[in-house]
């Protein structure tokens, strides 16, 4: 297969996870250059503050972002929607909408 990745920059917000490593993996394979952004790795893409930091250290190692892909998904706490304050269903839909921005 050749998507014509060859020295692209992609980014994968939420990227850590059993998709994300795959998706990683076959970009790499086609020459795609792999920057994983994920709440495990101490990048929180739901706090525009630290997302402005994480994006402007990449820009100044790769001064062109060539890709983008969301695997964001807040995940839940475990919990059903009863037992779920509405704080923790805000948090979950921030993180999970808003890491694509």
């Amino acid at each position: 297969m050749d998507l014509d990745l060859k020295d692209k920059v992609i980014v994968l917000g939420g990227g850590a996870g059993s998709i994300g490593s795959a998706l990683s993996i076959v970009l790499k394979q086609e020459g795609a250059e792999v920057i994983v952004a994920d709440i495990k790795q101490e990048v929180d893409l739901s706090n525009p503050l630290k997302v402005e930091r994480f994006f402007g250290k990449l820009k100044r190692k790769y001064p062109k972002l060539d890709g983008y892909c969301s695997l964001v998904h807040g995940g839940g706490a475990g919990k059903g929607i009863l037992e779920t304050s509405p704080a923790e269903i805000d948090q979950e839909i921030k993180g999970t909408l808003l890491a694509a921005f």
